[in-house]
């Protein structure tokens, strides 16, 4: 996926998942906005608005631990191999963006891109933490998931992160990531680059549903009307890495 232009030559591109990528500037946060400790509903994401949702198939053991750490501390989705990798990645007197792209980075480069197909014999599997770093290896919603675990060891409220599915149109695949909410964005953790960008920034990325502390969601749009439209149709059949 081709990086949004800037005006400014760009650097060498990395490869992640065999798609080429270049990596912009990182964003950095406006004056006056912070983390939020929790996901607020209104905010658009990628452009699309939240819709409360129940049970989602995709990930649902992952959902539970997700819900455990929110309620009961990072312990229930963060132990032992990953505990440990949270210490060592750990950026003393960092600030808060540059803590973010570290642990993206780091996951990004330790963990070598492989298909649920390939590790699974599967087309969707959603990994635990320690799973993915046993193996070191596996796919977009891997990494996400192993983030959001990491950085909730490093204090970052669960409450304010989720893993969002997403329809990449540019690639025609189905991709996730990871979204740290502030009070008026979200910020992307994405396997597909190191770079830390807005949801803003990310123009290809239509989002499907998310996963997160307090509640799943499914995306929609603002109609003719005041009522709001999920775009979704048989969501058990989305997996992230597949096409479309």
């Amino acid at each position: 996926m081709a990086a949004a232009a800037t005006g400014a030559s760009l650097p060498r591109p990395i490869v992640r998942d065999d798609i080429t990528t270049a990596s912009i500037p990182a964003a950095t946060r406006p004056a006056g906005a912070t983390l939020s400790a929790s996901i607020r509903p209104d905010v658009p994401l990628f452009g699309a608005h939240r819709i409360r949702f129940g049970k989602i198939s995709s990930g649902i053991r992952i959902s539970g631990l997700i819900r455990k750490a929110a309620a009961s501390g990072a312990s229930a989705i963060c132990i032992n191999q990953c505990a440990a990798l949270a210490d060592r990645l750990t950026l003393k007197g960092a600030s808060l963006s540059q803590q973010l792209r570290h642990v993206s980075a780091s996951v990004n480069a330790m963990v070598a891109y492989k298909t649920d197909e390939q590790n699974h014999g599967r087309l969707d599997q959603w990994s635990t933490p320690n799973e993915t770093l046993g193996r070191r290896s596996g796919d977009c919603e891997d990494y996400a998931i192993l983030k959001m675990a990491l950085l909730a060891r490093l204090g970052i409220p669960v409450t304010a992160m989720e893993i969002v599915v997403v329809k990449d149109t540019d690639r025609r695949l189905f991709h996730a990531v990871l979204a740290v909410a502030f009070e008026d964005r979200s910020l992307i953790l994405d396997n597909m680059t190191d770079t830390v960008e807005a949801d803003k920034a990310k123009r290809s990325y239509a989002p499907l549903f998310s996963l997160s502390g307090k509640a799943n969601y499914v995306f929609g749009y603002k109609g003719g009307s005041s009522d709001l439209m999920a775009s979704l149709k048989n969501i058990s059949a989305i997996a992230p890495g597949a096409g479309f």
